[in-house]
C-alpha cells in the first residue's frame, strides 16, 4: 500500500493542475489527507511515533503538529472543491497562454519528473555520505 501512495499523489496533483475533473480530484485529495491524518493520530494515541514518510529518506517522527497540518490540508482541499471554477487553474492557464493544454501538461510532467529525480539524487548523496562516515 505504501508504495502506491506517491503514484496516487502524482496522479492527483497532475489532475488538479491539468483541470481534469477538479472537483473530484480535490475531494480525493481531501480524503487522502484525512486518511493520513487519521493514521498519524491513531499511531500517536497508541504511544507510537513512526517516521512520517513525508518524503523520500526523511526520518521525521509523527507529531501532533503534522496531524494538524494534514488536517488543515484536508479541510482546505475539501472546501476548495466547493468553489467553482478553481481559480488556481485559471491562473495556470493564463500563465501558460502561449502553450497548448497538452504542451502545458507535458511541461508540468517533465518538471515533476525533474523534481523527483533531483530529490532522489540528493537523498542518495546524503545516504552515501552517511555510509562513508560510518566506514571511517
Amino acid at each position: 500500500m505504501a508504495w502506491s501512495v506517491p503514484g496516487v499523489e502524482v496522479i492527483l496533483g497532475a489532475g488538479l493542475i491539468s483541470g481534469w475533473h477538479p472537483t473530484i480530484m480535490l475531494r480525493l485529495a481531501a480524503a487522502l489527507f484525512a486518511s493520513f491524518g487519521l493514521a498519524m493520530a491513531s499511531a500517536l494515541l497508541r504511544g507510537r511515533r513512526p517516521s512520517c514518510g513525508c518524503g523520500v529518506g526523511e526520518d521525521r517522527p509523527v507529531s501532533w503538529l503534522l496531524v494538524a497540518r494534514t488536517g488543515g490540508l484536508a479541510i482546505f482541499a475539501g472546501l476548495s472543491s466547493a468553489i467553482p471554477p478553481p481559480l488556481g487553474l485559471q491562473v495556470l492557464w493564463c500563465a501558460t497562454s502561449g502553450l497548448s493544454r497538452d504542451a502545458a501538461l507535458a511541461t508540468l510532467i517533465a518538471l515533476l519528473l525533474l523534481g523527483m529525480t533531483w530529490r532522489a539524487l540528493t537523498v542518495g548523496l546524503r545516504v552515501h555520505n552517511r555510509l562513508e562516515a560510518l566506514r571511517r
